[in-house]
Parts: C-alpha cells; structure tokens; sequence
C-alpha cells in the first residue's frame, strides 16, 4: 500500500500516529506497535454511575497480552505452538470481547466469535466440528453456559462435541483491565505469514448451519486500509459500537480501523447486565458518551424516526452509518430533511467491506446510495434494465474471503445481489435485491418484493412480512404480526380480524402496483408464534428459511384458491354454476360428505375451514370474475351456513347487488324462524304422573350451562340455598379433551372468587351431557334418575356468538326441546318448573317507545339481525306453545346487559369493557346520554334462582334503578385520567386507530366496531338506554325476586367501577 495514503488519517492528531500497513507488520503486531508508539491515544469509552471511562492504548496493550496469557494457559503444550481454533460463546461487553478476539490472535491462535442470540446449539456444534476448534470460552451468563451445555453434549463420532473440545471461562473486564497484579506468564512474540487463518466469522446460514467463513491475516491487513479509501479522517472520532456484535463483520471491521486509524470505541459499560441492545438504549449510549459516528442497522433507524428526541440525537453526528439491508427511502428523505447524514455502506463477511467508508462530504439527499470502494473491482452483469447482478472480482487489491464462481481463470464472489445505478450519478449504486428474491409467475411476469414488503411492514400491526409466489400464478404474503399482535393461528375469528385491520393499509399499497403484483386478501397468511420469522447474525431476514417453514400453508393457500374443474367459465353466468363453487369449496375443506341443505358448522366446520372456504370464494369472484367482493360480509359463511344458501346468496348478490338481497332476506328470516317453531312443537309427549304423586322433600334441579360467568353464579346459589337437595349440573364436555368437568368448575369458581369448596358438596352432580342426542349423552339409569326426581330444569347454556346464523344453532334449540321432553316425562303430578335464561335482545327491533313487555314476545321480526337474538326468539315461542297445550310450566327470563359479578370479573370480550381500554388507546371516552340499566352478574343469577316457582311465565331483569350514563362514563374517564368527548369524536379517533392499527390485539374487533356506530342514534324515548337497546318491564321480576328489590335503592356506582377496572388490569386489558 502506497505509504502516501497514510496523509488522509491522523493528520492533526498529537497523540496517534498510523503504524505501518505495508505488511511488514500482522495486525496484532500492530496493536503492540501502538501501545508502544501511541501509549496515550484514546481507544475505548464507557458510561456508567460513576460518569464516562476512557481508556487508552497502553492499557489495551497491556489487557491483550493478560487475554493472551489466559490463553495460553488453558491451552495443552501440544497446541501452543500450532494455530488452533479457539472459539468464544459469550454474552459480555464489546470492549472484553474486543479485546479477547485480539488475544487469541496475539497468542498465534484462530479466534472465532459464535452468536448466542442466533445460533442453536445444533448450529454451535456443527461449527465447533467443522472448524476443529479445540478450545470454546464461555461466557458465565446463563444463556452462554446454557447453549454450551446443550452444544458440547450433541453426538459427534465416537462420543460427544464435547469430547473433542474443552470449555474455558471466558476472562472478565475486571481481569482483563482492572486488576493490576493480574498474573499473567510472557507472550513470545510473533510474526505470522499473511496467508495464516486469524479470524472465523460465522455466514448468515440463509438455509441451513451458519457456515464459517476464514479471515487471513493478509484480508486483516486489507480491512485496515478501507477507511483511507473515504477521505475522511476518523482520528479523533468516537465510533458508537452499542448496535454492534463482533460476532458480526461490521464489528470485527474494528479491531483493524482503530488500529490503523486511530478512531476510538464508545459501548456499554461493562458492568451493564448485558442485553440485546434496543433503540432507546442505544440512543442514550451514543449522548451519554458524545459519539460522533454511528453505526447499525436499518431497522434501528426506521425505529428512531417516530421520536423527534432520537432524530435531534442523531442529528448532532456527523455521520450515521448503517449495512446488512436497504432502507426504505421514505425513510432517507426523512433523514434527510431533518440534517441526519445516513451512509450507505455494503460489503459482507465473504467480501469484506466493498463500499467507501465515510465519504469527506456526506450527501443526505443520497443517503440510500453508496460508492464503491477504489481498492474493491466489483462486476457487473445485466438483469434487467438499469439493474445488474453483482460480483466481486479476486485481486491483490482486494482479496475476497470466499469464492464461489470462476470465469475465464478469474476467480470471483457471486454476491447474488441486484445493484442499480443512481439516475444522474453513475458512481453511486443501491441494492435493488437479490436474485432469489425476485419472483417471476408461471406468466413471465416478474415481481421485485423487496420494496413492497417494506412498504406493507410499516404497519405498526406487522413486524416483518415475505412475499412468495415464484412459480405460481399469482403472489401472496406471510405476516408476522408485532409481538403485541400475535395470533393464534388455530382461531380462524382472531385470524380474520386481524387480517381485517391491516388489510386497508395493504390494499394502499395495492394502488401502486402493476395487476401482476398486487395481493389478495385470501393470499394473505399470518405466521404462527411457534414458528417466528429467522434471522440471520446481522438481523437479516432468512426469508429461504421463511418459506420453508410455511411451505405447508403456502400450498393451502392456493388450494384455497384453486377451482375444481367443473367450474369452467360459461357465456352465461347461472345459479347452479354458483352452488358448484360453493360446493367445490365445501368439498375442498369438510372432510365428510355433505348434502346440499347440510349445515356446515353441525357438520363440524370451524373457523378455520369456514375462513378457507370464503377465501377460496372471495378469490375466485376477484380473480376470475374481477368482481368487487368489498361489500359481501366476511361473515359469509356464518349466515349462510349451507352450500345451497351459499351459493344462492353469492348468486343473488351479483344479480341483484348486496342491498337488494338484504331486503329480501328479511321475509326469507321470518319464515325460517317459524318454521322452526313449527318443527319442534309437534308432537309433545304427554305426561303422566305416577300414581305415588310428587316425590320427597326437597328441590331437585337439573342446570345447564354452568361452567360460564352466569352460570357459574347460578350453581353457587343452588348449592347454597337450603331448600335445594340436589343440583344436577350438566356441561359440554371439554372439546380439547384436557380439562375435566370438574376442573373447568374449579376453574370458572376462582375466576369469580366463589367458594370452590362448594363443589365438593353431596348435593352436587357435574355430568358431561350432549343435549343435541336422545337421552341427552347419560347414561341410561343416571338420565331416568334425573327424570324420576327432577323438579325444576334452569336451561342457561347457549351459544353467545353473534356471528353464526339461526340454522348453525338449530341444535341448541334441538335440546331445548329435549328438555322440554324430560320435563314432560316426569312422575311427578306436576312437570317440573322450566326456567329459560332468554335475553332482552330479542326485542332489539321493538319501538322504542314502548317498554319490552313481561310477556309472550310474537313477533319474529323484533330479533331478527343476529342468529343469537333469532334463536332466542325461536326457543321461547317453542316453550309458550309448550305451556299452552301441556301441563307444563314455564318461566322465561330475559337478561339485560350483565356487569361484573361480586369480584368485579367482566369478560374482557364484550363491548363495555373493550370501549374503556379504548380510551387507553385513543386518549378519550365518550360522552353517552341517557340510562344504563346494567345488572351485576351475580344479582341475575341469584334472581333467577329466587323466581323459579314464582309461577311467573315472563320476567325481565334489568337493574331496578339504572345509572346515568353520563356520570357512569365520567367515573370511568376520572378512573383512567382522560377526557369524555362527544360520541362522533371518540368513535372517529377509533375507528382512525383501527384503520391505523394502533389499537392492541384485543381492541376491537370489526363487528365490534359496527355496534359502536349503530349505538350512536338519536332516541325516541326513555324506555331505550343510551346505547339503543330497548329497556325493559321489570314489575314482575321485581315482586319475584328478593335479590332485585334489594338494589331497588342503588345504582352500579363508584364500587363497582372500581372493582372492574381492578380485574381488568389483573387480566392485562388495561395497562
């Protein structure tokens, strides 16, 4: 190297002059150059309690050779005088891994840096073996001594890894530079061939084990002359290594750029509990110790952009260096504008560093671009236009750590990377991406997904996302949502909600693509947390290894969008040809044979299967009819849960559009809900008591449903009502099959604060039961002894999902009439009491002026909207035609809305709940005009025991003495330290943060959204409450039940808030 070059560093400095890089000296001979030569010249600094350390080049001599003497010592007499591989598992301090690194070298030995945060100790292993390493230094943190457990145990030939390698502590800061009597014997000095292996670094392993790339001595030597190629002079700059691994080539770079610059080293203290660093910690390390460079990676740039704080840091650097990924270059210009100078640089460990370092005048306008260094001979070849394949050619100048092609006896290092040249400036380039990336479809079409995945994972709800579909007709996506966000990925509901909150922010980005390019919905997969996205060292993504990983539900994703062959594409578009598609799509995903008129979810259809199946729907009318589906519901499949209605509806709605066939599936509703009522009120059994009469003392109730919140409370007032002498408690059994009756009674107890004792009582009986089948899933004799004894049946289990239609829950109404049969067949002279827990909701269509009556309800139209209301509906008209034509007697009881129960537990899935964590997320609560009338959980559930001999057939239970919903909102927004403001401006700030996806997973879901707007209305009359539900008569249940008159004189208030909101922190809804 021309001595000459020296000029352009250290050029004004008094306490650093540059040693010699002309070869004569190896680099750690040059570190005991300049701790001889430049003894007091600053190299490393630090900030802890005490305030900033430095450290000098004398003192790193001199922890060098104590490094070294570590060594040394460790090692057997037949190592010493070879070169062996001594590798080092450690989570410490940059400045004791630096220097460690440096005295293996100075010792004569390989030193090879392995990864703890990203590498597995099958991956560990596989290097130890591959390099013959001898030696591992292990750090004493837990995750280090962990991983080298783990690796030295995995087989190997003959016996163990760790057979053939022999475990050191690694040294410590303190020995290594604080303790001034530390022994240590002579090194002998050295002077190895430039051709010797001195470092390992370990490649990014993009499909398989890191491999180990080798470093000579002579590469060394190159890298120190890359920061003369940028003409900037680095002597006195302090580097900012807190981003930095020297697992990682940018962090091995400076162990050569302070030794022949002079540039110093900033890091965590050393006695900082080592940790991933984090944008924020990364910031205060660079002012704490007044760095003037900074070096890192993209994605902890894009983090400092949203706080104005970071970006003021960073614009009093000089310079900003960032490698290992491109940058989005909205991004850039946002650095730019602010004054930030970004540097580009690129290189990798097989190639070493092929860009100048710091130019002399950093361009921010340019900031996504960098030049090639003069001492690198890069190749270009053609791909496309303006974008070219990159190589590195093998030269003296520039001696490439690996090669992997030759052409005409040159030797090169395919880089697998597209470059393109800047528009006006032909020396500058940027990485377009790589080869493998670009995907080109079975129509030649070809995508570059790089700047497009970027643009979609600018959604705060996305990490990080892959496009795939090389090879395939069209492309798709895998999302791995941010950790706040994570899926499960088995709850085909959870999975469509998420993927309806980001989807406007994909379908922007959409806008800008060719049609070849654009993603569907459908194509849309969302990762599995037990399966993350894979990184590389440098926190590149292994997008490979992605692929791999989801190529299962790659391939289903586009079986779901598949069409089966007799969809063939008519002139005529009819309705048969629609029930083929739904029939295909059904046929795709059930795994049983079914009929036209089947209901799919009694088929066993789940979320999962009903969200493929609309997908595969959704996808065919996009990409084959180039049909809009925005306006059908994605609730599709719930309200036509059949492959008639199905493809009768899809039909109808492209003839007709949406509107239309809204309209006329209200008549349709009606007549499907008295039909039902029709089908199970034929035939009644007719009762014939025994000639003994009614049996002994005592109350025997059968209940159904009391592993829930309201029947959990049902069942501890049955066990401790005296005059009840047995409860029969019968629940589904566990679908999972892993938590017993009694378990999930336990459990449901505790959630509640109940006294869970109460479940050991003699008077209880916890059945697993299916009421959809005769004899209800019992046994025969244990179903003729409730028969014989039962006096009063509380029916409280259903189904609380407002998205499934009125046929999906025939079944639940299937076993209403079942019990209605058992009721019948009783002994007794008089049938048992049957009380019905119904809801108010079945008047959700009532006239707003009139208060829903404590009588029979005949009019369907009033709960038709969701198959819950429907089903309700259905049931009690089932139990009033009962009650008219046979002996027996009936007590419905219509719930209001419930609060939380004694301890204050309130499911965090429901509406009210979910509306006060929203005023964490948008920083308001509304403002609600009118009454609440809420009843405590409880109170319901003690009132419905209390009336069921009332002999009462109708009662509806709202709390007595609403709340205002104005002073219940103000006592909510005190609680949580926001303002209340009108309605249309809390529901514009959240449905923004919706749309934004600023709104954590849980908060809210889609449908939830849309009873938040439907809520907002004006009111006709007081009989409605503040969020439009009509209220209710409660006189009857009022003189009924004991429970009811006691809060006569109360409202839900300050107490009860306050014990919401505390079991709302415990399950982590409120922050």
């Amino acid at each position: 190297m021309d001595p000459s070059i020296h000029r352009s560093q250290a050029t004004a400095s008094n306490t650093f002059a540059p040693p010699p890089l002309d070869g004569s000296l190896s680099l750690p001979e040059i570190y005991d150059y300049n701790a001889t030569h430049n003894p007091d010249h600053l190299v490393f600094v630090y900030d802890d309690d005490e305030g900033v350390k430095k450290l000098v080049w004398s003192e790193l001599g001199q922890a060098m050779h104590r490094a070294a003497s570590v060594v040394r010592r460790n090692l057997k007499e037949q190592h010493r005088s070879t070169s062996t591989v001594v590798a080092i598992l450690a989570n410490v301090d940059i400045f004791s891994y630096f220097t460690t690194i440096m005295g293996i070298l100075r010792a004569g030995h390989q030193a090879f840096p392995i990864s703890t945060v990203t590498t597995t100790p099958a991956g560990i292993a596989h290097l130890l073996q591959h390099t013959r390493a001898k030696y591992l230094l292990v750090g004493v943190d837990p995750v280090s001594q962990a991983l080298a457990c783990a690796a030295l145990r995995v087989p190997s030939i003959g016996g163990t890894i760790g057979d053939n390698v022999k475990a050191v502590p690694m040294p410590s800061f303190e020995e290594l530079f604080t303790e001034p009597e530390y022994e240590r014997e002579p090194v002998p000095p050295i002077h190895p061939r430039q051709t010797d292996p001195c470092l390992i670094l370990p490649s990014s392993g993009t499909t398989e084990f890191p491999k180990p790339i080798i470093i000579t001595h002579h590469a060394m030597l190159q890298w120190n002359w890359v920061p003369y190629s940028g003409r900037t002079d680095l002597c006195g700059h302090l580097l900012s290594a807190h981003a930095l691994s020297m697992t990682h080539i940018l962090g091995a770079t400076m162990l050569s750029w302070t030794a022949s610059t002079g540039i110093a080293v900033a890091g965590f203290s050393p006695w900082r509990t080592p940790a991933p660093p984090d944008a924020n910690a990364v910031i205060s390390g660079v002012v704490k110790t007044s760095a003037t460079l900074l070096c890192t990676a993209p994605s902890m740039i894009e983090t400092w952009a949203r706080n104005p704080d970071h970006v003021s840091a960073l614009k009093k650097l000089f310079a900003v260096t960032y490698a290992g990924s491109t940058l989005d270059r909205q991004i850039g210009d946002f650095f730019a504008s602010r004054g930030v100078n970004l540097v580009n640089i690129y290189g990798s460990t097989e190639v070493g560093c092929g860009s100048e370092f710091i130019p002399d005048n950093p361009d921010p306008s340019r900031c996504t671009y960098f030049k090639f260094s003069p001492h690198s001979t890069p190749k270009f070849i053609p791909f496309s236009e303006n974008v070219y394949h990159l190589l590195f050619t093998n030269t003296s100048k520039h001696l490439l750590h690996v090669v992997n092609t030759e052409s005409s006896g040159v030797k090169y290092f395919d880089t697998h990377d597209l470059v393109i040249r800047h528009p006006t400036d032909p020396d500058l380039w940027k990485v377009y991406g790589r080869t493998a990336d670009i995907i080109t479809y079975t129509n030649g079409e070809k995508t570059n997904p790089v700047p497009i995945e970027q643009a979609i994972s600018k959604h705060p709800m996305i990490d990080r996302c892959v496009m795939f579909g090389k090879g395939r007709p069209h492309p798709g996506l895998v999302v791995e949502p941010s950790r706040e966000y994570a899926v499960d990925i088995k709850d085909g509901d959870l999975v469509s909600e998420y993927v309806d909150a980001i989807w406007p922010h994909v379908d922007e980005v959409n806008d800008s693509l060719p049609e070849h390019s654009r993603i569907t919905r459908e194509m849309i997969i969302i990762t599995d947390p037990a399966k993350p996205f894979q990184y590389s060292q440098k926190l590149t993504l292994r997008k490979f290894a992605v692929l791999q990983d989801y190529n299962d539900e790659i391939n289903q994703a586009y079986r779901c969008t598949e069409v089966a062959q007799p969809l063939h594409r008519p002139e005529m578009w009819e309705q048969e040809h629609f029930l083929k598609l739904a029939r295909a799509a059904v046929e795709k995903y059930m795994p049983c044979s079914l009929r036209d008129d089947d209901d799919l979810f009694q088929a066993g259809c789940d979320s999962l299967q009903a969200t493929w199946i609309r997908n595969m729907i959704f996808h065919f009318l996009h990409r084959s009819l180039k049909i809009s589906t925005r306006n059908i519901p994605h609730t599709l499949v719930y309200s036509n849960p059949t492959i008639q209605r199905l493809g009768t509806y899809i039909w109808q709605v492209i003839q007709y559009g949406h509107a239309s066939v809204a309209l006329s599936t209200l008549s349709g509703k009606i007549a499907e809900m008295e039909a039902l009522v029709g089908k199970y009120t034929t035939n009644f059994p007719v009762h014939r008591p025994a000639p003994s009469g009614s049996g002994g003392g005592g109350d025997v109730v059968l209940v159904t449903g009391t592993t829930g919140a309201l029947g959990a409370y049902i069942l501890d007032a049955l066990i401790s009502d005296p005059t009840v002498t047995r409860v029969y408690a019968l629940n589904r059994g566990d679908t999972k099959g892993a938590r017993s009756v009694y378990i999930r009674h336990v459990d449901s107890f505790r959630e509640r604060d109940l006294d869970w004792a109460l479940l050991n009582s003699d008077k209880l009986v916890l059945l697993e039961a299916d009421l959809m089948v005769e004899g209800l899933g019992l046994e025969e004799h244990v179903y003729e002894e409730i028969r014989r004894d039962v006096t009063c049946i509380i029916h409280s289990a259903w189904l609380r999902n407002y998205a499934v239609s009125l046929s999906t829950l025939e079944p639940l109404i299937s076993g209403t009439r079942r019990l209605i049969d058992l009721a019948l067949g009783s002994p007794h002279s008089v049938p048992p009491t049957f009380v019905f827990v119904s809801s108010l909701l079945i008047f959700r269509n009532w006239n707003p002026r009139q208060l829903a009556l404590e009588a029979e309800n005949s009019r369907p139209a009033t709960a038709i909207g969701w198959g819950y209301t429907e089903s309700k509906w259905v049931a009690e008209s089932i139990l009033a035609r009962a009650a008219e034509t046979t002996p027996l007697r009936i007590s419905v009881t219509r719930l209001g809305q419930l609060s939380g129960g004694s301890n204050g537990c309130w499911s965090p899935k429901e509406w009210f709940p979910l509306l006060v964590r929203s005023g964490q997320v948008v920083g308001c609560i509304p403002q609600l005009n009118g009454v609440l009338g809420w009843m405590p959980a409880h109170l319901a559930a003690r009132s419905i025991v209390e009336v069921r001999h009332s002999g009462e057939p109708y009662m509806n239970m709202g709390h007595p003495n609403p709340v205002d919903a104005l002073e219940m909102f103000r006592m909510v927004s005190e609680e949580l330290g926001v303002p209340m403001v009108p309605y249309p401006e809390w529901l514009a700030a959240l449905e923004a943060s919706v749309r934004s996806g600023e709104t954590a997973s849980h908060i809210p879901s889609l449908a939830m959204m849309e009873f938040y707007r439907s809520a907002y209305r004006p009111l006709g009359s007081q009989n409605c409450d503040a969020v439009g539900f009509t209220l209710g008569d409660s006189e009857r249940a009022l003189w009924a039940s004991p429970s009811m008159r006691s809060i006569v004189g109360h409202v839900v208030g300050k107490k009860d808030v306050d014990l919401w909101m505390k079991y709302w922190r415990k399950v982590g809804l409120l922050g």
